[in-house]
Order: structure tokens, then C-alpha cells, then sequence
């Protein structure tokens, strides 16, 4: 069961690797996401807010993948003191640039969602 695991594991991942989002599909996220904010300060439904974390969600899953490259590496070769590290690697800077552009213009409904999901989490937890 493991190795079938492992196997569809690196399978998705090179699948998704080979998958590089276009500029057009991304000015087409950047412009949903900005239609579905406004739509959201406007009438604050969950609906709204379902399409618009949604939206989030994608935009920022292509940039990441198109932006940043993590590896890892291990340390030494005595396997008891063996550390594992993560590096990340900036790839492409006016990806990340566009991100942070999108963080710091959808604040006020990025804050709304970060709210929205602390209650729910809340909300799980009392049902624990």
C-alpha cells in the first residue's frame, strides 16, 4: 500500500510540476479575486466568501509553484545526528512581488477570511 502511496504521491507532484501557469491565467485569478472582494464588501454573504477564499486559494497556489522551489537536504552522514533542512528558493521575483501585492491590496477581506476561519476552528474544537 506504501509503495502505491509513494508512487501516486510522485506522479501528482510531477504532474503538477509540468504545469506552468500562463500570465493570462493569472491576470484572470488577480481580476476574479478583485471582482469577488468587492462583491464581498458589498454583500458579505457566505457564498461570496466561499468564491472568494476559493479564489485566493488558487491564485496563490500557481504563484507558489511558479515561484519558489523548496529542496531538501540532509546533513552529515552519521544517520543518528543526521538534520533535515528545507531551503527555499526565490525562482521568480515579480511572482512573489505580485503576491505581495495581492496580500497588501485584499487586506481588509483577507482579514475578514482569517476571522471566519478562527471561528470555525473555534467552533470544531467545541464540538471535540
Amino acid at each position: 500500500f506504501s509503495s502505491l502511496l509513494g508512487r501516486a504521491e510522485s506522479e501528482r507532484s510531477s504532474y503538477l510540476e509540468s504545469i506552468e501557469p500562463s500570465e493570462d491565467s493569472l491576470e484572470g485569478l488577480l481580476d476574479e479575486i478583485y471582482e469577488i472582494g468587492e462583491s464581498l464588501k458589498g454583500d458579505p454573504t457566505l457564498e461570496n466568501l466561499r468564491r472568494y477564499k476559493g479564489a485566493v486559494k488558487s491564485f496563490f497556489e500557481k504563484v507558489v509553484k511558479r515561484s519558489i522551489r523548496v529542496e531538501e537536504k540532509l546533513s552529515g552522514a552519521n544517520i543518528l545526528k543526521r538534520k533535515k533542512y528545507l531551503l527555499l528558493q526565490v525562482i521568480d521575483r515579480k511572482m512573489e512581488q505580485l503576491a505581495a501585492s495581492v496580500v497588501s491590496n485584499q487586506r481588509e477581506n483577507l482579514y475578514l477570511l482569517e476571522k471566519i476561519d478562527e471561528i470555525h476552528g473555534l467552533l470544531v474544537d467545541l464540538l471535540r
